[in-house]
């Protein structure tokens, strides 16, 4: 009998649920007798999703299964990003400011099987739904997605749990993570210098390098009851390069006149004309691509970054008829962009309030009684974001991190189209599948 594509993708993510939870129950405080004694004193790697070769080939053939639907896009996450994104893009400040929409996604769906009640409740409802396991389905997409690299495109997805030496878990909310949301497991103590590098040693590797300088400032102070790290790394090459020859050119940022050093090229690609802005996609060789978002002169960044502005229906449906009747065509369009290398460092907790999760920043509101196995008071203290995006020639690179921080104690056709992206712009990055990987602000090269 022939499985449904559906029937399939559940087998698969059983068998890889399975090899991942037979991996995670056998580390050292697994077992009914260890869930509440400490190890050792030291900083190590307990578990993980140590992908075999069988798992990781039932993930990449997921991956097609997906590319082969072509309407696959996880909509709860969609959803998602654009409640976000107008509270973080909103905020930039006239700095540049970048984030991961998926990334933020991740590190809350982890938070989501740590807490109960309204805690949980709260949480869920920014994504729509009423339980986790829609979440741990689009972990399992995502994750899928990411396995399949090429050599001339990367999209990694790394997610790690943090926990101390002298509390108690629960181990079956901990299996979970690593089953589901295919998180490492570390424990050790907090506010040691040992700890605190192993951190920045797994930050490095699972984002390449790029956000060294951030990750140099990550630590799992004491006292911390547990810190959830989601990352992800980008890199990719443009389906046709850039000429090598650049121009200095003047970019209009908020401050004045900057000279930076700007790169040419014309492609056949898909263009956007709006009321206030204009955007074109331009693609990478593995089927990812990066939109850049132009308001058009004279109209400010907070004008295409209202409430009631059309920008948000375009991020909705970029390549189908827009809320304004206007439709996004396929045009010869020079593209004239600067060498852009773009980082920004953001405490999340206010947009996340903002947004109604609330109880988990509050001690005596907050619920995470799936996490332990005493009645330890535990909150959200921290959400940490760092993310970079590196533009030139030859292609981009990009990466961030979340770590959320849980404490005890007290809270705190025709002619080319000339676009030249010669001021304060938008930028969009997507897999080849249409997830959101990276969205930002240039106020400056």
């Amino acid at each position: 009998m022939k499985l449904k594509r559906s029937q399939r993708l559940m087998l698969a993510l059983i068998v890889l649920a399975v090899i991942l939870a037979v991996t995670a129950a056998a580390v050292a405080f697994s077992g009914a007798g260890a869930r509440a004694r400490p190890l050792s004193t030291g900083s190590a790697r307990l578990a993980g999703p140590e992908l075999t070769d069988e798992a990781l080939e039932s993930l990449q053939g997921l991956a097609s299964e997906y590319r082969a639907d072509t309407t696959f896009i996880p909509r709860i996450y969609l959803s998602f990003r654009e409640d976000n994104a107008r509270l973080i893009l909103s905020g930039h400040g006239g700095e540049n400011l970048v984030y991961s929409p998926v990334n933020l996604s991740i590190a809350l769906a982890m938070a989501a099987e740590t807490a109960g009640g309204s805690t949980r409740a709260q949480i869920l409802e920014q994504f729509g739904v009423i339980s986790p396991e829609p979440l741990r389905e689009g972990s399992g997409y995502i994750q899928a997605l990411c396995s399949d690299t090429r050599e001339d495109s990367q999209a990694e997805l790394a997610s790690s749990v943090w926990l101390s030496n002298s509390v108690g878990y629960d181990q079956d909310t901990l299996d979970i993570l690593a089953s589901e949301h295919f998180a490492d497991s570390f424990r050790g103590e907090p506010g040691t210098d040992g700890y605190n590098k192993l951190l920045q040693e797994w930050t490095n590797e699972k984002t390449h390098g790029i956000l060294q300088e951030s990750a140099e400032g990550l630590k799992l102070p004491d006292p911390m009851v547990m810190s959830l790290m989601s990352a992800v790394y980008f890199k990719a090459s443009w389906s046709s390069p850039f000429t090598p020859y650049t121009c200095t050119k003047y970019f209009h940022s908020p401050d004045g006149d900057e000279e930076c050093s700007f790169m040419y090229k014309t492609i056949y690609g898909s263009y956007y004309n709006g009321e206030i802005f204009t955007a074109a996609t331009l693609p990478f060789s593995g089927g990812e691509s990066m939109t850049f978002i132009l308001p058009d002169d004279g109209v400010d960044m907070g004008s295409v970054l209202g409430d009631s502005s059309l920008f948000w229906g375009f991020l909705r449906d970029r390549y189908t008829n827009h809320e304004d009747g206007s439709r996004t065509s396929r045009r010869n369009i020079s593209v004239t962009v600067p060498m852009s290398d773009v980082q920004s460092d953001n405490e999340l907790s206010g947009v996340l309030k903002k947004m109604g999760i609330t109880d988990a920043f509050d001690l005596m509101s907050a619920n995470f009684a799936p996490l332990l196995n005493s009645h330890m008071p535990v909150y959200i203290s921290r959400v940490d974001h760092a993310a970079r995006v590196r533009i030139d020639e030859n292609g981009c690179e990009a990466a961030s991190y979340v770590q959320l921080s849980m404490d005890s104690g007290e809270a705190p056709g025709a002619a080319p189209i000339e676009l030249c992206l010669g001021r304060p712009f938008i930028f969009l990055i997507q897999s080849r599948d249409g997830l959101p990987l990276f969205i930002g602000i240039v106020d400056r090269p």
